[in-house]
């Protein structure tokens, strides 16, 4: 049966979470299971019009389509709603996923031109269909009103001593055009409350270094260096030769954090 396809974008590559197998198998599979027209599903028990690059599904239903783990599906669907890549609507039976910038990536004007010869009669009508949808899709998003994050978004009191790189960051990715919208900046926010202590600024300033368009943890603490508590090798090297110079034998060196201790 014949069932269309779907564009993948080179570009795709660029972002670094794209390059985990998992993540690039799901992320294909959430690329064919949306629609590329109007359908009317079932969300929460309602019946409502899912737009092209919409679908509801479930995170078993997906477990059962991709073969990886529900852990592994809610962890990966929660990255790509931070790189802006879908938003999630949840009920208590299932969710809704969009795919954000649909119509940019796929054309699917071009799909309808390679049905079976035998569906010619609804082919020849479908294309002005499509346009109009596209044209009234692209009316509504003139009329939207402007998102609270066109302007410099707050930051939670937890965070305050983070401002100015939490700051930079987001307008790092607005120069990028990929500007955050609430549920995505939200998203960040939580992220970054995960991160070990003074690692944020170390960490915004390393991916924005790097060019990357995600925020990935920078390891090893404030400077990169894990620090040892106690008496270090050297401290027990010099106890060891201090210790030759004298009859007795050093039978146990035992190292904690307050120095060393001699037995003998």
């Amino acid at each position: 049966m014949h069932r269309g396809y779907i564009k993948i974008w080179r570009k795709t590559l660029d972002n670094p979470i794209m390059n985990k197998p998992k993540m690039s198998h799901l992320w294909v599979h959430l690329l064919l299971a949306a629609n590329h027209r109007d359908r009317d599903e079932l969300f929460g028990g309602k019946r409502i019009t899912c737009r092209p690059g919409q679908f509801t599904t479930g995170r078993d239903q997906l477990a059962k389509k991709t073969g990886l783990h529900r852990s592994s599906i809610e962890r990966l669907l929660q990255l790509l709603e931070i790189e802006q890549q879908i938003e999630q609507q949840k009920s208590n039976q299932n969710r809704l996923i969009t795919i954000i910038n649909w119509e940019r990536y796929q054309n699917t004007e071009q799909q309808v031109e390679h049905q079976p010869s035998n569906d010619r009669a609804t082919i020849e009508q479908r294309p002005s269909t499509l346009k109009e949808c596209k044209n009234r899709r692209i009316e509504e998003l003139k009329n939207k009103p402007p998102t609270p994050l066109n302007q410099e978004p707050a930051i939670p009191d937890d965070l305050i001593l983070n401002k100015p790189e939490l700051l930079d960051w987001w307008n790092y990715k607005k120069q990028r055009g990929e500007a955050y919208k609430p549920a995505g900046w939200a998203a960040l926010l939580r992220k970054v409350r995960g991160f070990g202590p003074g690692t944020i600024k170390e960490s915004i300033e390393n991916c924005m270094a790097n060019n990357w368009a995600g925020l990935f943890e920078k390891n090893g603490g404030s400077n990169g260096v894990k620090r040892n508590s106690g008496i270090g090798i050297k401290a027990v090297g010099e106890i060891e030769r201090e210790g030759s110079k004298f009859a007795g034998v050093i039978r146990t060196i035992t190292v904690g954090s307050g120095g060393g201790e001699e037995k003998g």
